[in-house]
């Protein structure tokens, strides 16, 4: 993310999740994590190894476990940005970023708003097939620049235009569901048009 503002999503990232309490956690288990197969192969490429834990610590602790991993890190790969420690106190912000990370993971009401996997029975029960229409390509193409979070947009808001009925929310549903991790980050209205999304 070009613009990140937090400096843990600047590079392409390895995450890895503990939901422990930090005092539990030892250096040992701390350079377990790092040693892990996928971990070694995304760091050994360039990534960013992340760690993100369910508690809060003292300041100094997280630089402590910072300083740590990052030596593990740059044991595999000297090249390697400095490893960061995530814990409640920047999970929580961020997640109240993504409203539509809530009702995924949570119980919670979001009145006319829906979760993504919500809105896909409404879009596809009068057409359970879609089938790309090669004029609405360069709208497609659009969107999905639009929503990639490597590039750097103009406006938030990005509009469509066309008759009722010729797809226009039916096109943005599959650009959506096409792109991993989109789901999380789309919170349609309950009366779905692409003023709302």
């Amino acid at each position: 993310m070009q613009r990140d503002s937090t400096e843990y999503f600047s590079v392409p990232t390895c995450w890895q999740y503990k939901a422990e309490d930090y005092a539990d956690i030892s250096n040992a288990d701390l350079a377990k994590e790092v040693a892990k197969p996928y971990a070694r192969e995304l760091i050994s490429q360039g990534y960013g190894y992340r760690l993100a834990i369910c508690d809060s610590m003292p300041a100094a602790k997280q630089t402590q476990w910072e300083t740590f991993l990052t030596a593990q890190v740059h044991a595999i790969n000297p090249q390697a940005p400095a490893a960061r420690v995530a814990t409640t106190a920047q999970l929580s912000p961020w997640t109240n970023m993504y409203p539509s990370l809530i009702p995924a993971h949570f119980r919670r009401d979001l009145g006319p708003a829906l979760f993504f996997d919500a809105w896909r029975p409404n879009i596809t029960k009068a057409t359970p097939s879609f089938v790309d229409v090669p004029a609405w390509e360069a709208a497609g193409g659009l969107l999905s620049s639009h929503i990639d979070l490597g590039q750097i947009v103009r406006s938030p808001i990005i509009t469509l235009q066309g008759f009722a009925g010729v797809g226009k929310t039916r096109l943005t549903y599959e650009v959506l569901a096409k792109l991993k991790g989109a789901s999380a980050l789309t919170l349609p209205s309950e009366s779905v048009s692409l003023n709302s999304l």
